[in-house]
């Protein structure tokens, strides 16, 4: 019985060893699954920032090129601003020109009209002549110089005008882009931060249905039905964490399994060991009871004999006596001490053997 109490105590250690195994492989399983779910956190995260950091490098692309659009702009309106200020310029100085020469031009019409001429009056003619042609000259440098500023500026202009114009469309098409390219990283960002919410959810249902896997297991309500189905005291928990806990689950399962296998036997062998006694105690008890008998029937004999030697004492003496008187033959004498000594050892092997005796 002892040595079948400690194999049920084998037996049981067994078991919690094989529950503790199984715990442990359940807790490294959720430690194994809990780093895959940082590592993807931290992808999530990782591909969230870099969407970011291109949004924000865009967006500063884009600032960029609408400031280098607006210094373009302020320099075209400066070099226009110019060309205008020498055109007004040049045009003043044609018009002080033409009143050179018209002034001159009624000085000479003025001495021509004239019939006859003094010597002085023939000179000072000649010298407005000469002076009117160098103002008409002049006049007409200033004319060319105005036109071909004037060419100038329009050149110029025209060329500001395709110049801002290309600074206007690089700016749009790269603002259209930095827009696109901010709306993707955007978008990039927002399924990074869902899929990391999505796993740091699923994270928690998983985490919760290994718990629910311990507890069961703790309390016994994990089990299969006759119909194979596995049976729970709260399924749902472990329902929303399917497929991932199913190794678990399944190894619970044959844990609870082997451990009710385990305490069916024990319940059995403890059985049989009661059994057992109850049949080792009925048949010692009916020995006892048997013994008790054969002790009274020994002690009722015994009493028996211890009062026939309190008769035989006094009669022994008296024989004794009869056996040492004179004159009694020596054969008789000899036959009665022989049955003394017979008689003693009787009495002595009773006084052994009897109840109580030593």
């Amino acid at each position: 019985a002892r040595a079948e109490h400690q194999e049920r105590e084998l037996e049981g250690l067994n078991l919690m060893a094989d529950l503790l195994t199984d715990e442990i492989s359940a807790k490294e399983a959720e430690a194994s699954r809990r780093s895959e779910d940082l590592e993807v956190l931290e992808r999530a995260r990782a591909a969230a920032d870099v969407a970011r950091a291109a949004s924000e490098k865009l967006a500063a692309i884009a600032a960029r090129v609408h400031l280098e659009n607006q210094v373009a702009e302020a320099a075209t309106h400066n070099k226009v601003q110019e060309a205008e200020e020498r055109l007004a310029e040049l045009q003043v100085q044609e018009q002080n020109a033409r009143a050179r020469v018209t002034e001159m031009q009624g000085r000479v019409d003025k001495l021509a009209e004239k019939e006859t001429l003094t010597t002085k009056e023939a000179k000072r003619l000649e010298v407005y002549v000469k002076r009117l042609k160098d103002r008409i000259a002049e006049l007409e440098v200033v004319k060319k110089t105005s036109e071909e500023a004037r060419a100038d500026a329009e050149a110029e202009a025209a060329r500001v005008r395709s110049e801002v114009e290309s600074i206007r469309a690089d700016a749009e098409a790269a603002r259209i882009v930095a827009e696109t390219a901010a709306e993707a990283a955007t978008e990039r960002a927002r399924a990074a931060e869902a899929q990391q919410t999505e796993a740091t959810a699923r994270a928690a249902v998983v985490t919760d249905g290994l718990k629910a896997v311990v507890t069961e297991l703790s309390a016994g309500t994990l089990r299969r039905a006759a119909d194979g189905k596995l049976r729970a005291k709260d399924p749902a928990r472990l329902r929303a964490a399917y497929p991932e806990i199913r190794p678990a689950v399944g190894a619970a399962v044959e844990v609870v399994e082997a451990a009710a296998q385990s305490l069916q036997k024990a319940r059995r062998t403890e059985e049989d060991a009661l059994r057992k006694r109850e049949e080792t105690e009925s048949e010692l008890a009916r020995e006892r009871v048997a013994l008790e008998k054969e002790k009274e029937k020994l002690e009722a004999a015994f009493k028996t004999v211890t009062g026939w030697m309190r008769l035989l004492e006094p009669l022994m003496k008296r024989l004794t006596a009869w056996l040492n008187l004179p004159g009694l033959p020596r054969s008789i004498k000899d036959e009665g001490l022989a049955i003394m000594r017979d008689a003693n050892k009787a009495a002595e092997g009773l006084k052994t053997d009897g109840p109580g005796g030593s």
